[in-house]
């Protein structure tokens, strides 16, 4: 995979000053760091990961999760996490109760 890491790490380099500026304020530069660097809530045994991109898959997976919840009450509690600060934002609104991270940046592998 190291032909598709090379292209995408140059590009992110270059393109690196026309995203500082966004980087710059203060909501979009703490999510970046998140993501970046997660660290994921304390606590001990398994969790299921679930995951949605934006504010519309976390709408729409929440109902998904509670009912798989609902069903299987024994099941190991839910990380729940989204790559955008909007869908972070309706998860800390709307499943307050849920373990939360905002996805982690990934990559080609």
């Amino acid at each position: 995979m190291l032909r598709y890491d090379v292209p995408y790490a140059a590009a992110s380099l270059i393109l690196l000053p026309c995203l500082l500026p966004r980087l710059i304020k203060p909501h979009l530069r703490h999510h970046l760091l998140q993501r970046l660097f997660p660290t994921p809530p304390r606590q001990s045994g398994e969790t299921i990961w679930w995951h949605g991109v934006s504010v519309g898959e976390i709408r729409g997976l929440l109902p998904v999760v509670r009912e798989v919840y609902r069903r299987w009450p024994h099941l190991p509690p839910p990380l729940i996490t989204a790559s955008t600060s909007a869908g972070v934002e309706i998860l800390r609104q709307e499943a307050p109760e849920a373990l939360q991270i905002p996805a982690p940046l990934d990559f080609t592998h």
